[in-house]
């Protein structure tokens, strides 16, 4: 387990896990299963059960989406996921994992009638965007590990006040096609439009409550 051993924290629930294991070492059941089940309160739930998987614990007890009693529970679909971010090979030998964001969000829209939350890490329909040009999120950035590739499937390009001229650029070619006409000194001179527009739109929002307050 040294694939996650060395990059995940030991939090309480880790460190009940290594007092029990080694207490199952002790009584001579090294190859005894230690299976966990967490569910979410106080938003470190994944965490949580990372840490208990570093620390003895031999699998998890759990569905492939969140849903589940109160604010629900650390899903396989996203444990599955951060074991192979982080290094693991062997469970893409062992399942499907390719269609991991699929299934996850048809059991999602079959057990609850509605879509998966859009912000929902992993198959939530935000999961894949890129925003802001963040490291986790910019296209022209290696991280070591790209989600849509990994599932075969195109990022969408969020654009904003934050974006890059680089992303600015990629969803010029998505949405129109790649052409001679786009470059980065044309997405240079978009972004520079977009922050001017929005500065002239706050101003007006902001001339507008000056009336209005003065009226009042």
């Amino acid at each position: 387990k040294q694939w996650y051993q060395r990059r995940v924290a030991i939090t309480a629930g880790g460190a009940w896990t290594r007092a029990v294991r080694k207490e199952m070492t002790r009584r001579g059941w090294e190859d005894g299963h230690f299976i966990i089940h967490v569910h979410e309160q106080w938003g470190l739930g994944h965490s949580t059960q990372l840490s208990c998987l570093a620390n003895g614990a031999t699998g998890i007890w759990a569905g492939l989406c969140s849903e589940g009693a109160a604010l629900g529970h650390s899903d396989s679909t996203t444990m599955i996921m951060n074991m192979i971010r982080l290094g693991n090979t062997a469970v893409q030998k062992q399942y499907n994992c390719k269609a991991l964001r699929k299934a996850a969000r048809n059991i999602t829209k079959i057990t609850t009638e509605v879509k998966a939350f859009g912000r929902t890490p992993i198959y939530g329909d935000r999961a894949l965007d890129l925003v802001f040009g963040f490291i986790f999120s910019d296209p022209t950035a290696k991280s070591g590990f790209d989600m849509c590739e990994f599932f075969g499937l195109e990022p969408t390009v969020r654009i904003s006040t934050m974006a890059s001229p680089e992303m600015i650029l990629l969803k010029l070619n998505n949405v129109f096609g790649e052409s001679d006409q786009f470059n980065l000194e044309i997405a240079a001179k978009m972004k520079e439009q977009i922050l001017k527009n929005a500065a002239d739109e706050k101003r007006k929002k902001y001339r507008l409550r000056l009336c209005v307050d003065t009226t009042a």
